[in-house]
């Protein structure tokens, strides 16, 4: 994992990882915090369909993708002023993303 092996993204790959860890692994239990500790509610995530930053839900599992949108000031920055609208559906405007976020966002779709 982690190389590139060609162009194209097999999803059906990917889909064959999750079950595979779901099946062998106990998935349930998160290894880096207790059973008990929820997320803050500070966690957002980008819910794909709405195109809006939603809270994560405190008990959530979900995939993140590490990365730094851009330099200091720049617009993919979340701030207290624009986050007023990033909230709502359409919101976030995917085609000013980098190229690494969409297709990211393309792939949960």
């Amino acid at each position: 994992h982690g190389h590139r092996l060609k162009e194209e993204v097999d999803v059906g790959l990917i889909k064959k990882w999750v079950k595979r860890c779901e099946t062998n692994h106990d998935c349930e239990s998160i290894w880096w915090r207790p059973s008990d500790e929820l997320l803050p509610d500070s966690v957002r995530m980008i819910d794909v369909t709405k195109m809006a930053l939603v809270p994560a839900p405190p008990e959530c599992r979900y995939v993140a993708l590490s990365y730094v949108w851009g330099g200091p000031g720049d617009y993919y920055w979340t701030t207290t002023e624009n986050m007023k609208t990033r909230v709502h559906s359409a919101g976030l405007d995917a085609g000013v993303l980098p190229p690494t976020i969409q297709d990211a966002i393309a792939l949960t779709r």
